[in-house]
This record gives structure tokens, C-alpha cells and sequence, in this order.
């Protein structure tokens, strides 16, 4: 009975778990690099958009640190 109940409370955490991955957005999209906040990196280094070019057009970017 005990092993039903671990089993049980194992598979609520990896639920919970991936759950909470898949609502994890890191990246905060931008444009222009003025576009990304300065807190986002340590301080010797910057925030900077890196633009996403497909097929010649530009789909927007996300701020990075570089």
C-alpha cells in the first residue's frame, strides 16, 4: 500500500514539474536592442537582440546577453 501511494506522489511531482517547465518563458522578445532590459545581465556584459531571419524575413528576436 505504501509503494502505491510513493508511486502516486512521485507522478504528481513530475506532472507538477513539467507543468511548470512548459510555462517558462526565458527569452523576452524584442526588436531593437533598446528593447531589452539592462537587468537582465551581469553587468560586464550586455543585452542585445538577436534578430530571427528566415527565408530573407525578419520574425522579430529575443534579447540575449553577449
Amino acid at each position: 500500500m505504501s509503494e502505491v501511494v510513493k508511486f502516486v506522489y512521485v507522478i504528481a511531482i513530475l506532472f507538477f514539474l513539467i507543468i511548470f517547465a512548459m510555462n517558462v518563458d526565458a527569452l523576452i522578445d524584442c526588436t531593437e536592442d533598446s528593447d531589452c532590459p539592462k537587468y537582465m545581465c551581469p553587468s560586464y556584459l550586455r543585452p542585445k537582440c538577436y534578430l530571427l531571419k528566415i527565408m530573407y524575413v525578419t520574425d522579430g528576436g529575443k534579447c540575449a546577453c553577449a
